[in-house]
């Protein structure tokens, strides 16, 4: 890493050492004794040897009218939802401003559960979507600091004109660059909360028409609990509904991960990290896994055919205590695996969406059955 960053050189091991970071943050929590963050250091290679052109990263644009996001969350959607979800609130001055983010909207129905509890909690919210505003990471896993950085400035910009007190962030990677990777040089006027957080803090607000009676483990978002940001927020929540909660060994800031990301270029690790997280899991005599991260609950729904507990999100399952019921379609169709069948469940969405079929076709052709 010193050769290359000192001298230009350019190494096998490297490459692989960018490839096999899982960007869990744990080495972020103060683990080197010199008072080093590992995980700048390797983005800072990452933006050297992208710009060096030694290595290439596939096109990202979160502003692209045709991102497959976009195109996933039409289809499971009425045309008012999604505008909903799409559209920033009118600019006005607010205490609470929610984020979004940008995954997902592979999975909107937890979006739109998510912003019917702000509502409960705050009614004068104010809602900025993901995509067309962006916290950077994804630009800065590829290499492109400088963007990642422009569509941060951004963002900032446009919270900030709401004057919150308090900026409440969904996805658990945009709280880390928060309030580690942009917040060692920015000061917020604002504090910053996860989603769970934010509603565990106002359990008062809500009210339970269907408590869940049932034993419950929770999947921690590796990040948030790695780094210490939040330990709490979800489980609070889940006692609220009545649930009894039944730990796993390796949780809270012993989380595991569930494997995403090693999954990308390490297949074979990522998916024994996955089957060992569902074995650890089903030892607890648990019957629902709640995650807290929408894509730990993609990867681990994936692999729950045959376990004794469903995966659930922990919004979704608030919701459905507030009487709020949704179906989880992402997690439908990749069981499915089948483009056709998709398409014709999807059908009244489909023939509604601002996109063309072509590309709706092509785009769960590459998802589900990719």
């Amino acid at each position: 890493m010193l050769d290359f960053l000192m001298r230009g050189e350019d190494s096998p091991i490297l490459r692989e050492r960018l490839k096999s970071c899982m960007k869990c943050y744990r080495c972020v929590s103060k683990m080197c004794p010199e008072g080093l963050n590992p995980l700048r250091t390797l983005e800072i290679c990452a933006k050297e040897m992208f710009e060096a052109g030694l290595v290439e990263y596939p096109p990202w644009d979160a502003k692209d009218p045709e991102l497959v996001h976009r195109v996933l969350a039409s289809i499971q959607i009425t045309t008012e939802e999604y505008r909903r979800i799409m559209t920033p609130s009118p600019q006005a001055r607010a205490e609470t401003v929610f984020f979004a983010g940008c995954n997902v909207y592979y999975q909107p129905e937890k979006l739109l559960n998510a912003m019917d509890v702000m509502a409960q909690l705050d009614g004068g919210y104010a809602f900025v979507p993901g995509l067309d505003y962006c916290c950077g990471n994804c630009y800065l896993i590829r290499g492109r600091s400088v963007k990642a950085g422009e569509a941060f400035e951004e963002l900032l910009a446009k919270l900030l004109a709401y004057q919150p007190k308090t900026l409440v962030l969904w996805c658990p990677t945009c709280f880390c660059l928060f309030e580690t990777t942009f917040g060692e040089f920015t000061s917020y006027p604002f504090e910053i909360k996860s989603m769970a957080q934010y509603v565990s803090e106002r359990l008062d607000r809500l009210q339970i028409n269907q408590p869940l009676s049932c034993k419950v483990t929770v999947h921690d978002a590796c990040k948030v609990a790695l780094t210490g940001l939040d330990l709490v927020g979800s489980r609070e929540v889940l006692r609220h509904l009545g649930v009894e909660l039944v730990e796993m060994p390796r949780s809270a800031q012993k989380a595991a991960c569930c494997g995403c990301s090693a999954i990308r270029h390490y297949p074979l690790v990522g998916y024994q990290m996955l089957e060992a997280r569902i074995a650890e899991a089903a030892e607890t005599g648990a019957t629902i896994m709640a995650t807290v991260c929408h894509y730990c609950n993609q990867m681990l729904a994936s692999r729950q055919e045959g376990a004794p507990f469903t995966v659930e999100n922990y919004i979704n399952l608030l919701a459905s205590g507030m009487g709020v019921e949704r179906e989880d379609k992402f997690r439908k169709y990749k069981a499915w695996a089948d483009a056709e069948r998709i398409l014709e469940d999807a059908a009244p969405f489909v023939s509604q969406s601002p996109f063309s079929h072509e590309l709706i076709k092509s785009t769960v052709r590459t998802v589900f059955e990719g």
